[in-house]
């Protein structure tokens, strides 16, 4: 997904929304896009 990538890139967005950036980031690897 996008959004945790974009929230890791943020910093900020990743520290409000860690859990589902990790989440996002396990779906993207899931994908094979990571």
């Amino acid at each position: 997904m996008a959004i945790g990538t974009n929230s890791i890139a943020t910093g900020d967005g990743a520290t409000a929304l860690g859990d589902s950036a990790k989440a996002s980031v396990d779906r993207s690897l899931a994908l094979g896009r990571g």
